[in-house]
């Protein structure tokens, strides 16, 4: 809960004296840890490069990482990546806040409507499945903004 925004936080302490709001589960905590390794790769893999990886083939063959990090535990289809890369191949220049664009999503949402998403410094949060869509034109409009500046 220490993550959440002060607001977020305060709410949760009422609610949860209120007997209302639940925390992370341990099999949510472990779909983060695991989560977060990949959001890592792709930092360290755009610091690297200078840009988004194009693919997790691309991601997996440069780190030698296990490719079973593609799979969260919260997966209901465990036959295929739980995650999805969001603005593949970019390169980090065109790119103005590193840690306020999103490069990685999970495609697995909490029974509490959230998901997990990545950003390219590295950090991850829990996000609201509807701020999440709400939200992402606003991050690719960072993205051109930071385009139309050159």
């Amino acid at each position: 809960m220490t993550n959440q925004p002060l607001a977020v936080r305060s709410t949760c302490v009422l609610a949860v004296a209120l007997g209302a709001c639940t925390g992370p589960t341990d099999q949510e905590r472990d779909a983060a840890a695991q989560f977060g390794q990949v959001a890592m790769l792709v930092s360290e893999f755009a610091i690297r490069d200078q840009r988004l990886p194009r693919n997790f083939d691309e991601l997996f063959a440069v780190s030698g990482a296990n490719r079973s990090l593609l799979i969260s535990s919260l997966a209901t289809d465990q036959s295929k990546p739980s995650y999805e890369l969001l603005l593949p191949g970019t390169p980090i220049s065109e790119i103005r806040s590193l840690s306020r664009v999103v490069v990685l999503r999970s495609l697995v949402t909490t029974k509490r409507g959230e998901r997990l998403v990545g950003f390219l410094d590295g950090h991850i949060e829990w996000i609201a499945d509807s701020d999440l869509q709400k939200g992402e034109g606003l991050l690719r409009d960072d993205i051109l903004l930071a385009r139309s500046r050159r």
